[in-house]
């Protein structure tokens, strides 16, 4: 992840990757880049855009791209934290790699309805938690819908390097064939900051 902050101008670029082997067979393969910008017009208001492509094989992803753009309203803020929610309006398409005679389409081109709370607190400078939840219904029908949730907790090991455990949870109310429609994962890493 990269930030950049200009006065007025927030931009962030998060990238990621995973590739696994065990016992000499894939057991995951995904990628993603995801570009953020907001203007803050005022102390709580901040209109943002932001574009994503990614894919993943365990879930049948190929290849999906978004664009979308909306509010971003910071509703409390502290040195040590911050409280902010958003909402927009996001175009997703989709392809997916299935099975032959799967109910679920190949291909989808749909508008969304992207909302998130987002939180963060710290306790001096060692310790630091942030917690993110997106729920994404379909505009057309708000019974598809997707819940993206990311927690993080940072523990600094010295200047400028930290120790990080993140608890990932993906929930999709209509799931491709074969895939589950709650999916989490835990990742323990190293988090470089200047």
């Amino acid at each position: 992840r990269l930030d950049y902050d200009a006065g007025r101008w927030i931009t962030f670029l998060v990238g990621a990757g995973d590739l696994g082997w065990q016992d000499g067979e894939r057991f995951s393969n995904a990628g993603l880049l995801h570009f953020r910008q907001g203007l803050l017009a005022r102390p709580w208001l901040q209109p943002e855009t932001f574009e994503q492509i990614d894919y993943d094989r365990s879930r049948l992803l190929s290849f999906r791209a978004l664009l979308g753009g909306g509010p971003r309203f910071n509703l409390l803020r502290g040195p040590l934290w911050h409280l902010s929610v958003g909402t927009a309006a996001m175009f997703e398409h989709e392809v997916l790699d299935l099975p032959a005679g799967a109910t679920h389409p190949r291909e989808s081109n749909v508008m969304r309805w992207s909302n998130y709370v987002t939180a963060s607190a710290g306790a001096g400078h060692r310790i630091g938690v942030v917690f993110t939840v997106y729920a994404q219904p379909r505009f057309s029908d708000l019974g598809d819908a997707r819940i993206l949730g990311d927690g993080r907790l940072a523990v600094q090991l010295s200047g400028t390097l930290s120790l990080t455990q993140t608890l990932n949870l993906r929930y999709d109310s209509r799931p491709p064939d074969g895939i589950r429609g709650l999916d989490t994962g835990w990742q323990t890493g190293l988090a470089v900051e200047w």
